[in-house]
């Protein structure tokens, strides 16, 4: 009798463990690299002289729990100072940015003409993930002459900017409400991500 309880006790254990632990989530190999785009007067390469332009970035293989960090080098190619957005899109499976994430330690300041920057971009995998053996996406690194989130241009990103994005939430091109200067990422479409990127810097000047 106690022999069976043990058993019993094993095997529930056991269950409990394959349920919380998946073990096709144990590494994910990643065949994709995430595409790199420079939108705007920018430009992203891989040494600081900027001759080798970054096109693609190899990420390796990845474990939950797991980051990993690169180092590009952001010019701007403009004929004016310009702060710098990345942001990502275009994810593959659709659910993969509930799991992984990408930040960078660019500190938000104005970048003077001709000036190259080093950012690091870290990308960081969740323990959580679930079902996802490979992913892509694309990272997009844009530039303005405006701090992100200065819709109306006037130097401040206030409540006034916070209105305009609230009014055309939920719209995209064509739709009664849609402006484009709301669409703060340039994605086609003022949702969340718009939101964020205003709140983050509200309260901050064109500076």
């Amino acid at each position: 009798m106690r022999k069976s309880t043990v058993l019993l006790l094993l095997l529930v254990s056991a269950t409990i463990f394959v349920i919380v632990f998946p073990w096709q989530n144990l590494n994910i190999a990643v065949p994709n690299v995430s595409a790199v785009s420079a939108r705007n007067g920018v430009g992203v390469y891989w040494d600081q002289a900027a001759t080798n332009r970054c096109q693609n970035i190899y990420w390796g293989e990845l474990f939950p729990w797991s980051s990993k960090t690169m180092v590009v080098y952001i010019r701007n190619e403009d004929n004016e100072s310009l702060f710098y957005l990345l942001t990502t899109e275009q994810w593959y499976p659709a659910n993969a940015s509930n799991y992984i994430a990408l930040k960078s330690d660019y500190n938000g300041s104005r970048a003077s003409v001709g000036s190259v920057r080093k950012v690091s971009l870290t990308l960081t995998v969740s323990s959580r993930i679930y079902s996802i053996v490979d992913f892509s996406f694309d990272i997009v690194v844009s530039g303005s002459p405006y701090l992100w989130g200065d819709v109306n241009h006037d130097g401040l990103v206030d409540i006034r900017d916070i209105a305009i994005v609230a009014k055309a939430y939920g719209s995209y091109p064509g739709s009664p409400t849609w402006k484009a200067e709301a669409d703060i990422n340039g994605d086609g479409k003022i949702d969340l991500k718009d939101v964020a990127i205003a709140c983050k810097n509200f309260g901050k000047k064109n500076e």
